[in-house]
């Protein structure tokens, strides 16, 4: 139960801190490149996957600090009754035990049924896990599907399309580049596969400049490693799934992923080559056939929501700043409303930390316990008999 309540602490302040950037989202875009969100989104999704873990019992020599406000949690009772029904009760609310009397039994048929009680310290961890899993599971299984028989459908590219592809990989400087297949399972380019990557495209029907683009595209979230930062938001809301506004950390930031993506794309560019890039965009949603996609994979069309916020991206202002002091901020701000409070159920109480003054009271302690042994003493009086009767001058005898 400990750590269900730290997740659900985590959860709140991070959950709470992702609805206010995407308040502020407008506001901060005026001056900020996407780039911070996207290592903000990254860090509060390791902060939720690390949330249910217990450092201090890792680490049980640091001392641990209380927060200063401390919300305390009761412990309820799930009870069940044919008579009464369904109720939630604290434990000292429940009737006592009483002794069994005998009873007859004709008389026993028409008493009635004690009621069933069930800790809710063992239902809701039960229930967090079993949501997660289910959660996982509902995300994972049907996509990679879904992605097993597109890559078992595809074909090989042409050859104009791996001349492009080789290009890009080697402007890129990627030692490693994703396997190219050629699927109609996908109505746009996806890159799939975390340890295999593989760049699926749903024809090869692109002008030149136009396939330029869109490997480009892929190429840059195959070098980034972005599935894998797909794999720690999709974990972090597996987790939290019962939080609505984690749902929400992970739309912004795979929305940001996107962005950040057409950044490097269009770096450098000229106007006229941003304007072409945009029209790349557009056709894709032309191309858009409605077909079931993976929830780790990359698109090269993230969808209709998301096309006006790229396009206005890539066709907006210039100069923004990479926005470091943002993401500092809001990492500390949100940092320290977590160390503000903290969750405990009642009756617990936390350990007492150890200060510096006990474990040298108590290494002291140990220390003259050992002077006063019967085996140190008798080590100590026959190392200075030895040395008593030791013949100096042979120390100064040079042969």
């Amino acid at each position: 139960m400990e750590q269900m309540l730290d997740a659900l602490k985590w959860s709140v302040v991070i959950g709470g801190a992702a609805a206010l950037l995407t308040l502020l989202k407008p506001l901060l875009d005026r001056r900020y490149s996407p780039r911070w969100r996207y290592g903000v989104w990254l860090v509060m999704a390791a902060l939720l996957l690390l949330a249910p873990v217990r450092w201090e019992r890792l680490a049980p020599r640091l001392p641990a600090a209380e927060p200063p406000v401390v919300i305390q949690v009761p412990r309820m009772e799930l009870r069940f009754s044919r008579e009464e029904g369904i109720a939630l009760q604290r434990p000292a609310e429940m009737e006592p035990v009483q002794s069994a009397a005998p009873v007859d039994r004709a008389d026993s048929a028409c008493a009635p049924e004690a009621a069933r009680s069930w800790s809710l310290n063992q239902i809701l961890p039960a229930l967090w896990l079993a949501g997660a899993a289910v959660y996982a599971v509902y995300r994972l299984l049907g996509p990679a599907l879904f992605v097993r028989r597109a890559r078992r459908r595809s074909r090989g590219a042409g050859e104009e399309t791996v001349r492009v592809f080789e290009e890009l990989r080697r402007e890129l400087g990627m030692r490693r580049a994703p396997a190219l297949r050629v699927s109609a399972r996908v109505d746009s380019p996806v890159m799939v596969g975390l340890c295999r990557p593989c760049l699926l495209l749903p024809g090869e029907d692109y002008g030149e400049r136009e396939l330029g683009f869109v490997l480009r595209h892929e190429l840059c979230h195959c070098r980034r490693h972005d599935l894998w930062y797909k794999l720690v938001l999709l974990a972090a809301n597996a987790v939290h799934w019962f939080n609505p506004l984690v749902y929400l950390l992970a739309r912004e930031a795979e929305a940001d992923l996107e962005l950040t993506c057409d950044d490097l794309v269009v770096r450098g560019a000229d106007s006229e080559t941003k304007r072409a890039y945009s029209e790349t965009l557009l056709a894709a949603v032309r191309r858009q056939k409605g077909l079931s996609r993976s929830a780790l994979s990359t698109h090269f069309y993230g969808g209709k929501a998301v096309m006006k916020d790229r396009l206005g991206n890539i066709l907006g202002k210039r100069g923004r700043r990479w926005g470091v002091l943002a993401l500092v901020l809001a990492l500390a701000v949100t940092l320290a409303c977590a160390c503000t409070f903290g969750l405990r159920q009642e009756g617990e109480t936390p350990p007492p930390p150890e200060t510096a003054e006990e474990l040298s009271t108590e290494e002291l302690a140990r220390f003259q316990e050992q002077l006063n042994s019967p085996e140190y003493n008798g080590f100590l009086t026959r190392m200075y008999t030895d040395v008593r009767y030791l013949p100096l001058d042979a120390l100064f005898y040079d042969g």
